[in-house]
């Protein structure tokens, strides 16, 4: 991931944001872990296990939590079959209409 120190401070930001928003909906030990990363400054690999945490606790993410998700996941270049289902799947979309 290359970006400027703005737009890492942005993702940080956001992601920090997103985890704030989401605590009620992720388990305890996953928080921590997303925390640590964040922390750290491992933005790609903390959005990857943010995305497996919500996979395997099946949050559905509203349209605007979403929207940063994908937003957050374009800027790093992180492909994801959880905000991209492969063609016909089953993934947890909760806006359909978002060009892929």
């Amino acid at each position: 991931m290359t970006m400027d120190m703005q737009g890492f401070e942005w993702a940080q930001g956001l992601l920090r944001g997103l985890l704030i928003a989401m605590h009620d909906r992720l388990p305890a030990q996953s928080l921590s872990q997303l925390n640590e990363l964040n922390d750290a400054a491992e933005l790609p690999l903390a959005l990857d296990v943010f995305l497996t945490a919500m996979e395997q606790a099946q949050v559905v993410p509203s349209p605007n939590e979403r929207e940063q998700l994908i937003s957050l996941a374009e800027r790093m270049s992180l492909k994801s079959t959880y905000l991209y289902p492969p063609q016909g799947g089953t993934g947890r979309d909760a806006s359909p209409n978002v060009d892929r």
